[in-house]
Order: structure tokens, then C-alpha cells, then sequence
């Protein structure tokens, strides 16, 4: 990772290992070092936000598991790592990231509505209520003849 030291310079480790400082006099090699820093960071607030979505997606599934809903766990990212001479490489994330934990627990139904006969639901009616109820709550003090 490269460091920005107190003066302005860069610290940065050239291919071979060997700690490089370059100040903002160095002209095309500040730039440069200058410009992998940036990719760096840019790489550092992806993974952050890569984290978080995969950390919210996996509560919401691990949530619909609880219920008793069966759920694919969410695709675990990758993350980007940029080293001091600007290669990126995608990798797994360190620590490894969270797992789906399926339940163990049956869930039990909670009754909900009994279906009381085996005909189907009547489409009509079931529309004429629906429009009624939009009436009803788009006018409110209007009286329906009968």
C-alpha cells in the first residue's frame, strides 16, 4: 500500500521489495505513484461498499430463512486489491465472509385462511370488491344506491 508521508511524498514498495519515496519534484514518477494511490483508495471504498451490500443482502435472506422461506444465499464478491506498481487482482475477501445459515427448525404454519370449498375464487366478484374499495377511498362521504 503506498503511504503519503507528512511532507507530501509517497512511500511505495518498487517490484524488487525496496521502499521508494517519491516528492511532488519527481515530476512523472509522483504522477504516477500519485495515480495507483488513487486507484488504491478507489479500490478500498469498492470493497467497503461491496461488504456492506453483501453483509445487507445476507441478513434479508438469513431473515426469509428464519421465516421458514427457502432463499439462494446472496453471491459473496470479490475483493480488489491493487498493489504499489498499479495491478488490480480479484480475490477472496480476508476474513472469509459470512455464510447462509439454513434452518433446522420446522416451521409451523400458522393456519392463515382455510380454503372452506374446492371451487375456485370468483374472479368477478373478487375485482368488484377491489374497485369498491378504491371508490370508497377515493370518495369517502359518497353513498352507494341500495
Amino acid at each position: 500500500m503506498i503511504v503519503t508521508n507528512p511532507d507530501g511524498s509517497l512511500t511505495y514498495k518498487d517490484a524488487s521489495g525496496n521502499s521508494v519515496t517519491v516528492s511532488i519534484f519527481d515530476g512523472d514518477a509522483y504522477a504516477t505513484v500519485a495515480a495507483i494511490l488513487g486507484k488504491q483508495q478507489n479500490a478500498a471504498t469498492n470493497n467497503a461498499h461491496n461488504l456492506t451490500l453483501y453483509n445487507l443482502n445476507l441478513a434479508n435472506s438469513q431473515a426469509q430463512i428464519t421465516k421458514g422461506v427457502t432463499v439462494p444465499a446472496p453471491t459473496k464478491p470479490l475483493m480488489e486489491v491493487v498493489d504499489d506498481q498499479g495491478n488490480d487482482t480479484m480475490v477472496p475477501f480476508v476474513p472469509p465472509l459470512a455464510d447462509l445459515v439454513q434452518s433446522t427448525v420446522p416451521v409451523i404454519p400458522s393456519g392463515g385462511i382455510a380454503a372452506t370449498t374446492n371451487l375456485p375464487p370468483d374472479e368477478a366478484h373478487l375485482t368488484y370488491l377491489m374497485v369498491l374499495a378504491l371508490f370508497h377511498a377515493a370518495f369517502p362521504t359518497a353513498k352507494l344506491p341500495g
